[in-house]
């Protein structure tokens, strides 16, 4: 008699990501560099953008130069433009990567499962395997699509961001330091909230496709024993229990831009504006460049 294969030791997170970028997208490395490249090109025009507001309210508002009217929207229109085309591609090139890594993991999964002993296989649900294949290689192909531009994209703008306020203005930039620790927080625990609804999300998917998969093969007992109203409770049950994961996870999504822009934004504003409203009144400095940096 064949003894029944161990259950595989469950993996962390990191060691999840490091199997993941080794065996799905090292092989993709190309793919990945022009990836790289198209949020370089993204990230330097948004610090660029930032940047030329000073210019902007300067040359514009302040000097009132009528050459530079029509000199910068046509270097804001090209900036624009430059990142308009950096971001699409981007955005085709990560769908691509994510569609073929899910491709290779659903191949790879069903032949990790073919090739099980008939008792390992047999503990499993067939409809908790549907759910993987499916729903599982969904969420996969979205946190490659969301996780690479957060980590690449935003990073880099955050570090163009930052040595546009250290250039412009280091005192105020100095504001930011203070902030971090706060924005890391929420961060942190938006995220331990994201985490924790999705796996239960996974896991209420794995058991409604079980539920429902039982259901549709057993419809025949289920009319002969008059079952309808048991199955269809035991469904909705099951399909609440999903969507209030769901949810949950979607307003911890929802929630983490407008935590930060709140923390990130009322300090560093409030601050700038007063320090505005300070030169303008006593006469130092330039009252548009703060106006800038709170712009920004």
């Amino acid at each position: 008699m064949t003894a029944a294969t161990p259950a595989p030791a469950k993996l962390n997170d990191f060691a999840i990501l490091r199997r993941l970028a080794r065996d799905y997208l090292g092989r993709r490395r190309s793919t990945l560099a022009i990836a790289v490249i198209c949020m370089v090109v993204a990230a330097a025009m948004n610090g660029l953008m930032a940047w030329l507001l000073g210019p902007v309210v300067r040359k514009i508002f302040l000097e009132k130069n009528p050459e530079m009217v029509v000199v910068l929207p046509l270097i804001v229109v090209a900036i624009v433009a430059i990142r308009a085309v950096a971001t699409y591609w981007q955005e085709t090139t990560l769908t691509g990567l994510a569609e073929n890594v899910v491709s290779d993991v659903q191949r790879d999964m069903l032949e990790s499962q073919i090739r099980l002993d008939i008792a390992t296989f047999s503990d499993v649900h067939s409809g908790e395997l549907v759910s993987k294949f499916l729903y599982d290689a969904t969420l996969l192909r979205g946190s490659i699509t969301r996780s690479i531009p957060t980590l690449g994209t935003q990073l880099l703008t955050l570090i163009a961001m930052a040595g546009v306020m250290i250039y412009t203005d280091w005192q105020l930039a100095l504001i930011s330091v203070f902030l971090l620790p706060p924005v890391a927080w929420v961060t942190g625990a938006l995220g331990r909230s994201l985490k924790k609804s999705s796996q239960r999300s996974m896991e209420e998917t794995s058991s409604l496709s079980r539920t429902l998969s039982e259901a549709l093969s057993g419809r025949r007992i289920i009319k002969a024993y008059n079952l309808e109203n048991h199955a269809v409770q035991n469904a909705d049950t099951r399909i609440r229990a999903r969507l209030k994961f769901i949810l949950r996870a979607v307003r911890s999504r929802a929630a983490a831009v407008p935590a930060t822009d709140l923390i990130g934004g009322i300090a560093p504003r409030n601050v700038s504006l007063r320090v505005a409203g300070r030169e303008f009144s006593h006469g130092v400095g330039h009252a548009g460049e703060r106006m800038d940096d709170a712009a920004r």
